[in-house]
């Protein structure tokens, strides 16, 4: 997924004097790494040792989203699979994620998926026990 993505958007950066092969794998190292904590573009410009403007500008051409957009999707992902995989508490679940709380991570979650994380796990579970009958 990770080369697919990046082939797809190096035509995008005309920057000769960075390798942008290079850069995608510092940033996701980092990403993966720290997603679960406060970081920020900020954080992550300043360990790739980078200006923030500049390492936004990057980012964006390189995976044609913002560091912030990117960050919230990753850690929604994980959200959605320690939803389905665990019991864990929505609150423990947003803050393991790197959400501040646990309504900011209810608000972006409604967002991206137009329910509640309580109403996705219910659902889930649902289905589940539907398929578990039929079989």
């Amino acid at each position: 997924l990770f080369s697919r993505l990046l082939s797809g958007h190096m035509h995008l950066l005309s920057t000769p004097c960075i390798n942008v092969n290079e850069f995608c794998v510092k940033v996701m190292e980092y990403i993966d790494k720290n997603y679960h904590t406060d970081i920020t573009s900020k954080t992550a410009a300043e360990y790739l040792s980078y200006n923030q403007s500049y390492f936004c500008r990057i980012f964006k051409s390189a995976f044609n989203s913002s560091f912030n957009d990117y960050l919230n999707m990753l850690r929604l992902s994980t959200s959605r699979n320690m939803l389905l995989q665990t019991t864990t508490s929505i609150t423990d679940i947003a803050l393991q994620c790197g959400f501040n709380s646990s309504g900011y991570y209810t608000d972006v979650f409604k967002k991206r998926f137009g329910m509640t994380p309580r109403q996705f796990r219910e659902r889930e579970q649902l289905q589940k026990t539907g398929f578990d009958l039929l079989t």
